[in-house]
């Protein structure tokens, strides 16, 4: 029984630690993926506010407008679910989401240092919207495994 559960734990860390395909010098993407993966689950979870918000009288803007509240809604709801594309693109190591995730990246972080001016800016506005996005994008853009994976 301790044989089989050594064994259970050895797979299951070498699932996380080893390169996805060590023929194409594949580094540990998954990581970066999931990351991806819980930005896309925040949109998402974001996207249910705004919508809950407008269907309740528009109170998560301050426009009071629900339809504001549902255009936002809804445009966050699209963008949450195409994190959670691009986290699937990126797991299974597909070419396009390497470079859609850089664009991506790169244009979240723009739009998340002008939310930076705002006078709401918070805590999480700084991890989830600056932080997390720089991160993965410097490896995603200085890692040469990375690119090596997403290459074959």
């Amino acid at each position: 029984m301790k044989q089989l559960q050594q064994s259970n734990l050895k797979q299951a860390s070498n699932y996380w630690c080893t390169p996805i395909s060590s023929e194409s010098g594949g580094d540990y993407v998954r990581h970066d993926a999931v990351l991806v993966c819980i930005q896309g689950i925040f949109r998402v979870l974001a996207a249910i506010f705004f919508l809950l918000g407008a269907l309740l009288g528009g109170w998560v803007l301050t426009t009071s407008s629900v339809i504001v509240g549902f255009l936002a809604g809804v445009l966050v709801l699209l963008l949450g679910l195409a994190w959670l594309y691009i986290a699937w693109g990126l797991w299974t190591l597909k070419r396009w989401a390497y470079w859609t995730a850089v664009i991506l990246l790169a244009f979240d972080l723009l739009i998340s240092l002008f939310g930076l001016t705002l006078p709401i800016s918070g805590v999480w506005t700084i991890w989830g919207g600056v932080v997390l996005p720089a991160v993965v994008l410097i490896y995603f853009l200085a890692a040469p495994n990375v690119r090596r994976a997403f290459r074959g």
